[in-house]
């Protein structure tokens, strides 16, 4: 807002009230006008979204005092027009404008004291009688937004006016009526979100209207229901097809509608720690290939997806000797171990955002695990439980997870050494609850 014309406004409503003490109307503070900013800090908002929310609330604050204080001014100018000094009418209200182009009641107050001014011979009465005529006019063609504006003109300058007040009730039913029948064709035809557009601008109207507000109560419940139903069937279907980091927004975003689901909950958290493990063993992969800051990248990543930070952080501290190293470090340095399924989908994410020489695994990764009894497990059964293994993962990209299910079993009866497997299960007993 420009401080001059702050300064002038508030100069005049200075002048306004000096000439008007007798009948100015004050309102008093409102209570809880003046926003206490010492109860907030930007500093302490960690999260983009609360800082917004933190600013859109300044904005909201200002913009309400500045409301209250143009109500003042433009009270002043009223009183100003009815004691017929329009000059100063029309100067107060012109500022308003100035500030707010859409204050309606100053642009209609402005132009009254303009005409009553100029044209002194032209009475207030006629100016109220070719409004209300030109309202009938509108009203009869159907245009009652534009009727109504006019009768709120005359009000503008006569509030008292019986006739207007009576006028615009009236049409202010009959647009409620109006918005509640098109939301109702909306829901219909299929449309909620429509609908409820239509059905809250009835209730700005009919602020009381129990029944209105029961409808739009359970229209938000049935757009929430379908909205939560999508982003959850959106997870499982990016889940299936690999695309961990898509899934991972999509039962985020199923939070967001449906703070605390429990599905959505348990699915992110898994989630979190598949993409971890992801990143973790990418940054093995780049190690391994002598690309250490590639690998430091992922290894950072991985911490950020809360893969276990002491575990990274003295990786990262390994890949960074090496690279100062003259000699390449030994592979023996990782401190976690691939292991690979080559063509596989039950991969994790693709890291993105690395060089362009790096090319995303395309491997099956997890952490060491242990594998006690994996020595008398004879190597014609390793052979079996492998091949039954792949089975599986047919199966799983087919959708078919029975099958998987009853594969990934006999490869963990043959070999109880079979991670991948175990690791396999784990997941098709998640796609068939969620099913």
């Amino acid at each position: 807002m420009n401080k001059k014309i702050i300064l002038a406004v508030f100069v005049l409503l200075l002048t306004s009230a000096a000439f008007c003490q007798d009948r100015l109307r004050t309102k008093g503070k409102e209570p809880g006008m003046m926003l206490d900013l010492s109860k907030f800090s930007m500093g302490t908002m960690n999260k983009v979204e609360d800082k917004k929310q933190y600013l859109s609330t300044i904005q909201l604050e200002k913009q309400r005092i500045q409301n209250y204080t143009l109500g003042i001014v433009y009270e002043n100018a009223y009183l100003f027009y009815k004691r017929g000094d329009f000059q100063r009418a029309q100067e107060l209200a012109q500022s308003i404008l100035t500030i707010d182009p859409e204050f309606k009641n100053a642009r209609t107050l402005a132009d009254q004291a303009h005409s009553m001014g100029t044209y002194g011979t032209v009475s207030e009465g006629e100016i109220i009688t070719a409004k209300k005529s030109d309202a009938q006019s509108l009203y009869s063609q159907g245009r009652l937004i534009e009727a109504q504006r006019k009768y709120k003109e005359v009000l503008a300058i006569r509030p008292n006016d019986a006739e207007a007040r009576a006028w615009v009730s009236r049409i202010d039913k009959e647009i409620a009526a109006e918005y509640e029948r098109r939301g109702d064709a909306a829901y219909a035809g299929g449309d909620q979100n429509k609908a409820l557009d239509n059905w809250y601008n009835a209730l700005l109207i009919r602020k009381d209207d129990g029944a209105l507000v029961s409808k739009i109560t359970k229209t938000e419940q049935q757009v929430k229901d379908a909205d939560l139903q999508q982003a959850m069937k959106e997870g499982a279907e990016n889940y299936t097809n690999g695309k961990l980091l898509a899934s991972y927004a999509s039962f985020q975003q199923a939070l967001k509608i449906q703070p605390g689901e429990p599905k959505a909950a348990k699915f992110s958290a898994q989630l979190r720690n598949e993409i971890g493990q992801g990143y973790a063993a990418s940054g093995n992969k780049a190690y391994y290939a002598g690309r250490y800051d590639n690998a430091i990248d992922n290894w950072n990543e991985a911490k950020n997806w809360g893969y276990d930070s002491a575990t990274l952080d003295a990786s990262i501290k390994r890949a960074r000797a090496a690279k100062n190293a003259p000699t390449p470090a030994s592979a023996a340095a990782a401190t976690t171990t691939t292991t690979t399924t080559s063509g596989s989908t039950l991969n994790p994410a693709q890291p993105s955002g690395h060089d362009a020489s790096y090319t995303p695994p395309t491997e099956t990764f997890q952490q060491t695990l242990p594998t006690a009894n994996t020595g008398r497990v004879s190597e014609e059964n390793k052979q079996l439980s492998q091949e039954a293994y792949e089975r599986g993962v047919k199966a799983f990209n087919d959708e078919d997870y029975e099958t998987a299910r009853k594969e990934w079993t006999n490869a963990k009866q043959l070999d109880p050494g079979n991670t991948e497997a175990e690791q396999g299960l784990r997941k098709v007993q998640e796609m068939l609850e969620w099913r």
